[in-house]
């Protein structure tokens, strides 16, 4: 299973679940002292682990790794580049903005795997000896704990995940809602009710983004702005360049949906074809033209459904798989 899995992506939540204070969800993680720090950073030659986990007392580096009965070897194809991780140091980790009060020898890291096959023998053989925090995702009987590897240098982690944490997969929170490579698993003769089930989910934020911000006024904006609005919080949590990809995404969303016609409407007056969402030729700003009359919005709204619809095959792989398309 290819590393931008969606399954991968809930793995990510989950583990970033564990270190907010929610009400539904455990958070080993926060009780040890430790909170999101960065996500899929890239520390050059030292590779791009999926998460960075900061407290006072140390540093946490994640990678998650999930895995099918048929694929038993899949999640440990490139461990060669998590070994890598060992070697993130502090300066890398200021440069990234990360305010540290303690040693190099004081950053663990860890695998998060998500399987139903045992590794043990599997993991001796190939000396891998980082602490892995072992899934069991069974909808609300899902559990984690800590089984194999050796100990965490944060003995409160040992303290955490040496016990059973039992949580409610389906209540994990979506804080992370795409990753930049979740929407280029569309092939040309396959097409992934996973995935598609995240577009209609990421589409559906946008239109919920663009009545919000009609009924604020805030009709101009930046590809940017909405990718920074659909990711709240977590945002801020990665780097400059990612940031980039993140919003290239988004692009092309709204390309896709300009150009599918599902925001297009008829005007009651003129007679004329008009657009919900406009963008003029070189310009960055893009402008939504929905109006705060309540007829006007619930047109909109109902837009949604046919804009989802419309999500073909074909279309998908046509404005999703060039991951360096561009402002047009």
């Amino acid at each position: 299973m290819a590393k931008s899995s969606i399954e991968h992506l809930n793995l990510m939540n989950v583990m970033i679940g564990f270190s907010l204070n929610l009400e539904t969800f455990p958070k080993p993680l926060r009780n040890c002292g430790y909170s999101t720090e960065l996500i899929e950073p890239t520390f050059g030659d030292n590779g791009t682990p999926d998460l960075f986990f900061n407290s006072k007392k140390g540093g946490l580096v994640c990678d998650c790794k999930t895995s099918k009965a048929e694929e038993p070897e899949e999640p440990f194809k490139g461990i060669e580049n998590v070994k890598k991780y060992d070697k993130i140091s502090i300066l890398q980790l200021t440069q990234k903005g990360v305010n540290i009060t303690y040693e190099e020898k004081d950053i663990d890291l860890s695998l998060s795997l998500s399987s139903k096959r045992d590794y043990g023998n599997f993991l001796v053989e190939k000396e891998i000896n980082y602490p892995i925090i072992s899934f069991n995702l069974n909808g609300h009987a899902s559990f984690a704990e800590k089984k194999l590897g050796n100990k965490f240098k944060d003995d409160s982690l040992n303290t955490e995940f040496l016990r059973k944490i039992n949580f409610n997969y389906d209540q994990r929170p979506e804080v992370v809602p795409f990753l930049e490579n979740n929407i280029h698993e569309i092939q040309e003769h396959t097409f992934d009710t996973e995935l598609r089930k995240e577009l209609d989910k990421t589409i559906s934020q946008i239109y919920s983004i663009f009545v919000s911000r009609t009924i604020k006024g805030k009709t101009s904006f930046e590809v940017m702005e909405i990718t920074k609005e659909i990711f709240g919080d977590m945002w801020e949590n990665f780097d400059a360049k990612k940031m980039r990809l993140l919003t290239k995404k988004i692009l092309a969303i709204l390309i896709f949906l300009r150009d599918s016609g599902a925001l297009e409407y008829t005007d009651l007056k003129t007679k004329s074809k008009k657009q919900f969402l406009k963008k003029s030729r070189g310009e960055s700003t893009w402008q939504i033209d929905i109006g705060t009359h309540p007829k006007r919005l619930d047109k909109f709204r109902n837009t949604k459904k046919e804009a989802i619809e419309s999500l073909s095959q074909e279309k998908l792989f046509k404005y999703f798989k060039n991951n360096n398309q561009e402002e047009d």
